[in-house]
């Protein structure tokens, strides 16, 4: 007798959760800095640093700053902000700033940082920016589903 097929189905990933699991603390009301660089906008689920000088929050896309922004340290919450809202005066928006697990997949992020990018500032702090978020408590996971059976 033939043993029968072995095979896993998964369901499709195309609107995939990104909070997968924490309760997600979140600071409401922060302040998100004019953000020049924003030809989309400001989407939910973008990666964020804080600049300490002006107690703000900025999409994380230097990791040679030397002004605290080379750390990505929260995700933006609320919701989207067009280019010339974004772009005209600085705007409150909620932070998750910990306690939470993410899929890497939906979150945002701007330039050429992503969160394998090694920052390294002060010098031989040699983290990548995944690891940062770690340091809040904000972790990352690749989630991997296919829309077709496997092993058939």
């Amino acid at each position: 007798m033939a043993s029968p097929a072995s095979f896993q189905l998964r369901e499709d990933n195309q609107n995939v959760a990104v909070l997968l699991r924490g309760s997600a603390l979140c600071k409401e009301n922060e302040t998100l800095e004019r953000i020049s660089s924003a030809p989309d906008g400001l989407k939910k689920w973008t990666v964020m640093a804080y600049d300490p000088t002006g107690n703000k929050w900025t999409p994380w896309i230097d990791v040679a700053a030397t002004n605290g922004t080379q750390f990505p340290m929260g995700i933006y919450m609320g919701d989207f902000i067009d280019q010339a809202t974004i772009e005209g005066d600085d705007q409150p928006g909620p932070i998750l700033v910990g306690d939470a697990v993410l899929a890497e997949e939906g979150l945002v992020l701007f330039g050429a940082a992503d969160l394998g990018s090694i920052v390294n500032v002060p010098a031989n702090l040699n983290k990548s920016g995944e690891e940062c978020l770690r340091w809040v408590g904000i972790y990352v996971e690749n989630v991997v589903a296919i829309s077709q059976p496997e092993n058939l």
